[in-house]
């Protein structure tokens, strides 16, 4: 008989705001006026961390968009969105951060990287306990299957030759990490129109972008 195993999910969202921890929303914090510059607190702590452990800290996804554009998150953009490679996982996990201000969790299922546990394709958080703002983590690891090709949970698969060798960066103010090539990492997630200077009714123009 088939047995079917059903995984918790572990990190929970606010079900009407899904990049806030429902633990930590307050509805009297002005989000629209300090989301930003709450993530751009959170960047900074967590690329001390990883500092300080010898983890290399990797922006990706719409926060690699902001970067390739003019290095600053995107206006539109309410998150921050960080990989890491499967090297550097051993010592992240052995970071342990829980002050006032801030929460460091890793998803107790990190390591089923299995992409059909869409429960848990978010692999740990550092989470702003004042607020319930986060910045989401995931772990590219080797695929098991294909050599030279790394992916997450999401699933999002990547040529290892496309991120490696990093370059270390100033994003925000903080010391983080981009691929080796960003526009092939980039068009593979996103197509070819993520390369050009609009979206929507945003334009980019003259360094910035704007309705």
């Amino acid at each position: 008989m088939l047995k079917y195993i059903y995984i918790m999910k572990f990190f929970h969202e606010h079900p009407f705001f899904p990049h806030l921890d429902v633990r930590f929303y307050n509805s009297k914090f002005n989000y629209k006026k300090y989301n930003k510059k709450i993530l751009r607190g959170l960047l900074f702590k967590l690329s001390q961390l990883c500092k300080k452990n010898n983890v290399k800290c990797i922006i990706a996804h719409g926060t690699l968009i902001g970067h390739y554009f003019n290095q600053k998150m995107l206006p539109w953009d309410d998150d921050i969105d960080i990989v890491l490679l499967e090297d550097c996982v051993p010592n992240f996990l052995k970071i342990r951060h829980n002050s006032k201000y801030h929460k460091l969790e890793i998803n107790p299922y990190w390591k089923n990287r299995s992409p059909s546990d869409r429960q848990n394709i978010i692999d740990a958080r550092l989470i702003c306990k004042k607020t319930g703002i986060f910045i989401d983590i995931t772990f590219l690891t080797y695929n098991r299957r294909h050599k030279g090709i790394i992916n997450c949970k999401s699933p999002h698969y990547y040529p290892i030759k496309d991120f490696m060798p990093l370059s270390k960066i100033v994003f925000e103010d903080c010391e983080v990490y981009v691929p080796n090539k960003i526009e092939n990492v980039l068009v593979s997630e996103y197509g070819m129109n993520v390369l050009k200077p609009r979206y929507k009714k945003w334009k980019f123009k003259n360094g910035e972008w704007s309705l």
